[in-house]
């Protein structure tokens, strides 16, 4: 066998390959955070598309109804007891969002401009979807239009 100059044998010591797999393990962890990281934000971006569509959905629903029916109070045809609860001043309902974690939902219309008391061919609708998301936080969609009577 052959040695160098220094007289020492050819290779990697210990020391040097203990350096080299910490290295290479810091690298890991970071990676992993980022992985943790894109997963949260998939998350976050497929909860917010639920709560989109749903709120879509209910506006559709708003829409097809007009202000007159929405001004008679709540249309149990259209938001049937068993899915939706009316509010205390029937102007509204809430309903339960099955497909988020701790979903949630309202719609509430009131006369436009605020204040108004015999508008009706103008009201305000709000639709909000509210959820827990990631780390317990409280994630809402918000939406808002005026629906005129078409019909």
């Amino acid at each position: 066998m052959r040695f160098g100059k220094s007289g020492r044998r050819p290779g990697i010591s210990l020391v040097e390959l203990l350096v080299s797999v910490l290295i290479v393990s810091l690298g890991l962890v970071a990676l992993s955070q980022l992985f943790v990281s894109a997963l949260w934000t998939y998350q976050k971006a497929h909860y917010l598309s639920i709560a989109t569509q749903q709120a879509q959905y209910e506006m559709e629903k708003v829409r097809d109804l007009g202000v007159l029916r929405l001004m008679n109070g709540v249309d149990t045809t259209a938001y049937p007891p068993a899915v939706y609860t009316a509010n205390g001043t029937n102007n509204g309902v809430t309903f339960q969002v099955p497909t988020l974690p701790g979903g949630a939902g309202s719609v509430l219309w009131t006369p436009y401009p605020a204040g108004a008391t015999n508008n009706q061919y103008l009201q305000q609708v709000v639709i909000a979807i509210t959820w827990t998301g990631a780390r317990r936080a409280k994630s809402v969609v918000n939406v808002t239009t005026l629906v005129t009577n078409t019909k």
